[in-house]
């Protein structure tokens, strides 16, 4: 689950609640090449079974990902990659078949894996038993409940304030809401923008932050009349952005 793995493992990058990149495994990017990317990585950083995490740890994650016998659903969004190659032990080549130039923002949340413990382990086996180096570490997937984690007491970061940390899998956002305000769960994500002043009502926080996420609509260019160009500025211009902010999103 996308949002356990911030939890669990660690990332080349960060984004600050700004939504700004910043280091994190990877210390510093440099261009290798016309087309290639270089990621320089931190040392000391250990998984929890005591390995290291290094180069070959994250070359093994984004090959994996890339591999179309594995049909990672990250695939599609690195495409251009035609393969990682660790340099050394803590340097990383991803060689591309084309120009990416988002390439440092969509690897900077890839959740980087032992390589020799998930080459090891069968993909069930994976499943019910992850090994990161995140600030927590996996306890117990209670099956169509949730999972329990631990703080990572070996972590390479300042070690987080809360010792236990139990997720909820609960899809249904009133639902979510209804165990918030019955004591049952301490925090909840994904609050649809109507709950918020229930929540608040309730003496609750409700905070939001700017995501990577675009919502647009597309024009087929190669028909009439979106062929042209003042056409679809016109549509552009026609919607009424600050009231759909205000109304629908709330001033979000």
């Amino acid at each position: 689950n996308w949002v356990l793995n911030a939890f669990m493992f660690d990332s080349p990058f960060m984004r600050t609640p700004e939504g700004e990149l910043i280091p994190w495994v990877a210390t510093k990017v440099e261009n290798a090449g016309e087309i290639d990317w270089r990621f320089h990585l931190r040392n000391g950083i250990k998984f929890w079974n005591g390995n290291d995490l290094t180069a070959h740890s994250l070359a093994f994650t984004m090959n994996r990902i890339i591999d179309p016998d594995f049909v990672s659903p990250q695939r599609n969004m690195f495409a251009a990659v035609e393969k990682a190659v660790a340099v050394d032990d803590y340097t990383v080549d991803f060689i591309c078949k084309r120009p990416f130039p988002a390439f440092v923002g969509a690897a900077g949340n890839v959740p980087i894996l032992d390589e020799k413990y998930y080459s090891e382990h069968s993909t069930d086996y994976l499943s019910a038993n992850p090994m990161g180096s995140g600030p927590f570490t996996f306890g117990k997937w209670n099956k169509g409940i949730g999972v329990d984690m631990k703080a990572n007491q070996n972590w390479w970061a300042p070690t987080p304030p809360i010792r236990n940390l139990t997720f909820y899998g609960i899809k249904e956002a009133e639902t979510r809401t209804a165990s918030l305000l019955a004591g049952q769960t301490k925090i909840i994500s994904m609050v649809p923008l109507e709950h918020i002043d229930r929540i608040k009502k309730a003496g609750f926080r409700a905070s939001g932050m700017a995501g990577q996420r675009m919502v647009f609509v597309g024009f087929n260019q190669e028909l009439e009349p979106f062929n042209n160009k003042l056409v679809r500025q016109a549509c552009n211009w026609a919607v009424d952005n600050k009231t759909i902010n205000e109304i629908f999103m709330q001033g979000m």
